[in-house]
């Protein structure tokens, strides 16, 4: 860092045609794994970055709209309605579409069941990604979110 000076990085999430379903919280408790892991691939059960209310409220209004509005049609989940197992691979697309600094943000992230039987992500950061979440605790690195 040059001179002590705050270097903020943007992270920007995109749902293409579809409704970003993101929300800052998840991308905090995503970066909080992140910096938290000795390892640059590890699992996180996904309630721990999208909490069960989340997914519930997120699946209500899915469904609800789902037929008035082409934003919340996610073509890719052929199901009518959209099961919590379909809300998790519009997590996963979203996330991995997730871009920093004209990157990616994650090498791989996978939609995997854990030995408890919850599901989780195998993620694998890109170098940057990883630097900067574990910087992000620091006061040198602040991480803005954007949404489109």
């Amino acid at each position: 860092m040059d001179g002590g000076r705050l270097k903020e990085y943007k992270v920007c999430i995109s749902g293409g045609m579809d409704c970003v379903i993101v929300f800052p919280q998840m991308i905090e408790a995503l970066v909080t794994k992140v910096r938290d892991s000795k390892e640059k691939e590890f699992v996180v059960n996904i309630e721990d970055i999208m909490p069960e209310s989340m997914s519930e409220y997120l699946l209500n209004v899915i469904n609800t709209n789902r037929h008035f509005h082409k934003k919340f049609q996610f073509r890719t989940i052929v199901e009518d309605p959209i099961s919590k197992t379909g809300l998790y691979h519009i997590l996963k697309k979203q996330l991995e579409d997730m871009r920093m600094e004209e990157g990616k943000c994650f090498e791989k992230i996978e939609l995997v069941e854990m030995m408890s039987g919850e599901h989780g992500f195998e993620v694998e950061g890109t170098s940057l990604f990883i630097w900067v979440c574990k910087a992000s605790d620091s006061e040198k690195v602040v991480i803005k979110y954007y949404f489109t």
